[in-house]
């Protein structure tokens, strides 16, 4: 088949997930095209060293929420939209014929596959929100946003339980932590939506742990009791598998990565990001996380005791998701649903 793959390049979580997807679809002898859009000024350059398989890729500005101070400034991402430069993108593009689209909640290549009247699937976690799932409802604009920003033909959202609905658990590599040793005192965190001054502030006040954050900085510093690094995958790993817990915001990916070796997990949601605040929800109605509204001192130093968490169903092989691709199985997702959630 000849498939478009569009992946929206706002958070490692999409490209960690498609990465696997297109390895596999090449790997049985699909030709697999490439688009990002959206992220920042660095978002380039991340795909460039981390995940140099992703090459040639074809990148668009696309669609990025403006953020200050961890909470998303919906009138300023409408003022920020290129929306004349996006409809030009989507009316130009050469669909070289493709069989398919599959979007990563990216909405350019959604939008060619709906322009061109080509198939699309789409994969990720946020199309687990159009099925009955636990979800934060005091934002519809927001909610409405997080429906139509990328639609597709065939939808297959993830999640950490299926909750009766037709979703799948989340797709991840596997992490190795044989022969890793865990220090009791070294706490992760990854809070990349937060104000480094704030954050250096939440973390000083239990001094008895180090606590070493990855954040948007050019180089390695430490203040007190935090040790601050620029985003490096293969570092960050390391410090994942030997920290005795993380803090986050809620995502999905990497709060996923962190449950599936059983760290215990904090988590804040970004505020007026509904996916994330969703997410929150989920996590503690399921038990799996402490989470709070705000930086808060008080959640922090409870939370260090706090139990571990393990969360025992995840997507390794992708095979029989692709198998399910290039079949065109498309309308029953029941065989997958079998698979995954009662097997693994």
């Amino acid at each position: 088949m000849k498939i478009l793959y569009g992946v929206q390049a706002t958070g490692n979580g999409h490209f960690l997930r498609s990465n696997i997807i297109i390895k596999e679809l090449r790997k049985k002898g699909h030709n697999v095209s490439i688009i990002f859009s959206g992220g920042d000024k660095n978002s380039r350059s991340r795909i460039n060293t981390l995940y140099p398989d992703f090459k040639p890729y074809t990148y668009f500005n696309g669609l990025t929420f403006s953020t200050d101070k961890g909470k998303i400034k919906y009138l300023k991402t409408v003022k920020d939209a290129k929306l004349i430069n996006m409809y030009k993108d989507i009316k130009s593009f050469d669909n070289e014929q493709f069989d398919l689209v599959i979007t990563d909640f990216e909405p350019i290549s959604s939008r060619i596959a709906k322009r061109k009247e080509i198939p699309s699937i789409g994969i990720g976690h946020q199309y687990a929100f159009i099925f009955d799932i636990p979800k934060y409802k005091k934002n519809p604009i927001a909610n409405t946003v997080l429906r139509y920003f990328a639609p597709a033909d065939y939808n297959v959202g993830l999640h950490w339980n299926h909750f009766d609905q037709p979703v799948l658990p989340p797709i991840i590599n596997k992490i190795n932590i044989y022969g890793k040793k865990e220090i009791k005192n070294k706490i992760l965190v990854y809070l990349p939506w937060e104000d480094n001054n704030e954050v250096q502030d939440f973390l000083s006040c239990k001094r008895e742990y180090d606590f070493h954050v990855y954040s948007n900085i050019d180089a390695d510093y430490e203040k007190d009791n935090v040790y601050w690094h620029p985003f490096s995958r293969k570092k960050f790993l390391e410090d994942l598998v030997t920290s005795s817990g993380v803090i986050s915001n809620a995502g999905f990916e990497f709060p996923s990565e962190v449950l599936s070796i059983g760290k215990r997990l904090l988590v804040k949601p970004q505020i007026g990001q509904t996916e994330q605040l969703s997410n929150a929800e989920a996590l503690k109605r399921l038990d799996l996380a402490t989470t709070m509204d705000y930086l808060d001192k008080d959640t922090l130093k409870k939370w260090v005791d706090s139990k571990k968490n393990n969360l025992e169903h995840f997507i390794y092989d992708v095979a029989p998701i692709v198998n399910w691709i290039v079949n065109m199985k498309w309308d029953n997702i029941d065989e997958l649903m079998n698979k995954y959630w009662n097997n693994n």
